[in-house]
């Protein structure tokens, strides 16, 4: 039994941590997004640590947001805005009006990243 199993390498190894992780840096990558950071910067550049507590409730809400969704998700089978419009009383408006919302916040982040490259880097 012990003939057949194989001693993995360093290599090896760290491509499976870097495979385990992965798809979760990507999606923080993406959530956060390029015009987050450098909102961030220019508000430290400015502000100096003045809005370190901004940041940390920021952190914090988010942790708590995306644990508690998570869960959901996993224990229902179900997506928050699918869970809304099933079991509150007017969840199919405030699924839309959360969609309309993302959508208004992504479009103006969209927006901040590319008047940030124009000022920032041309």
């Amino acid at each position: 039994m012990s003939e057949l199993k194989e001693k993995k390498s360093l290599l090896q190894k760290i491509v499976a941590i870097v495979l385990g992780f992965g798809p979760g840096i990507f999606a923080i990558g993406y959530t956060i997004g390029t015009g987050s950071v450098t909102s961030m910067i220019v508000a430290g550049s400015k502000f100096n640590m003045q809005l370190l507590w901004v940041l940390l409730i920021s952190c914090i809400f988010s942790g708590v947001l995306m644990f508690a969704y998570g869960n959901y998700a996993l224990l229902t089978s179900e997506t928050a805005l699918y869970g809304f419009k099933k079991h509150l009383k007017f969840g199919k408006t405030l699924a839309i009006l959360i969609i309309v919302g993302i959508t208004f916040g992504q479009w103006n982040s969209l927006m901040g990243d590319f008047r940030d490259f124009i000022k920032y880097y041309l």
